[in-house]
């Protein structure tokens, strides 16, 4: 006798899924779910005299127990349970239900003991166990890649927070930049820079510091003692809220177009004295 794996198979029929065995070269069928297909008892078939006779025959010339021809598990359906018979009783049975039934499973078993396997899903111990593996194995990855997703989510909704600080910090300047910039006839230390050539405001802004024009008090550029009241700057003040909620004011310091043409004229002089 060819000796075989061990494997299950399933065979759906009439809505009830019915349990091949293989194992040391027998296969061995679940009655139960046999009977179940056709709403009939395995207990009916096996109590006829000619079942009786069939089992005796087949202990004769097997010489094996008949609890190892027809026996019952312990356990729910789900999990095996039920009255199993082995291939013999199995087809007579099939044959005592319906006679299309008993071809279908004649060729299934037939399969099963050729090849190992039936063309439905039929998966060895050892198959199942390597799946079992590497499932295990996918689901690691899986979690891991996810602790790793979930530790940037982390990272970015920190970042994002920063920024969003850091946003309401600049909100108030913007603003007030954008009324500055819409107010008429005045002009920032950004727009002067600009107009007058220089590389950025800390050029300018150094460049009249040395003049002896502006000077720096409380974070704000104000004109020096010399050139305050002629009408050359302007304050502007913003109000804004802080980040806590507390409401706060800011001065900016802005030129007036007298100013504007005052700065033309010292840049015009400075860079006339340049080239001589």
């Amino acid at each position: 006798m060819t000796t075989h794996g061990t494997g299950i198979s399933i065979l759906p029929y009439n809505g009830t899924e019915i349990t091949f065995e293989l194992a040391d070269g027998d296969v061995m069928v679940n009655l139960t779910e046999m009977g179940k297909a056709f709403d009939k008892r395995p207990i009916d078939f096996l109590r006829l005299p000619s079942t009786e006779a069939l089992i005796k025959a087949i202990v004769r010339r097997s010489h094996i127990s008949d609890d190892q021809i027809v026996a019952t598990r312990r356990g729910s359906a789900q999990n095996g349970g039920g009255t199993w018979g082995n291939r013999l009783v199995a087809l007579a049975f099939a044959q005592w239900l319906s006679v299309d039934f008993h071809v279908v499973c004649l060729e299934k078993i037939e399969e099963l003991l050729t090849k190992g396997y039936t063309k439905l899903d039929s998966i060895s111990k050892r198959d199942l166990a390597a799946m079992l593996l590497e499932s295990e194995d996918e689901k690691d990855r899986l979690r891991k890649r996810n602790e790793e997703q979930g530790m940037r989510v982390q990272m970015l909704e920190g970042r994002v927070e920063v920024q969003q600080e850091h946003i309401r910090t600049l909100e108030p300047k913007a603003e007030y930049t954008d009324e500055v910039l819409q107010s008429p006839n005045t002009y920032t230390f950004t727009q002067m820079a600009k107009e007058l050539d220089f590389r950025g405001v800390s050029n300018l802004t150094d460049f009249l510091k040395k003049k002896g024009i502006i000077f720096r008090q409380s974070g704000r550029w104000m004109t020096t003692a010399d050139y305050s009241g002629r009408g050359y700057t302007k304050t502007r003040t913003v109000s804004f809220d802080h980040s806590d909620g507390r409401p706060d004011t800011t001065v900016y310091t802005v030129w007036t177009e007298p100013g504007r043409q005052f700065l033309h004229r010292i840049c015009h002089s400075h860079r006339e004295e340049a080239t001589r």
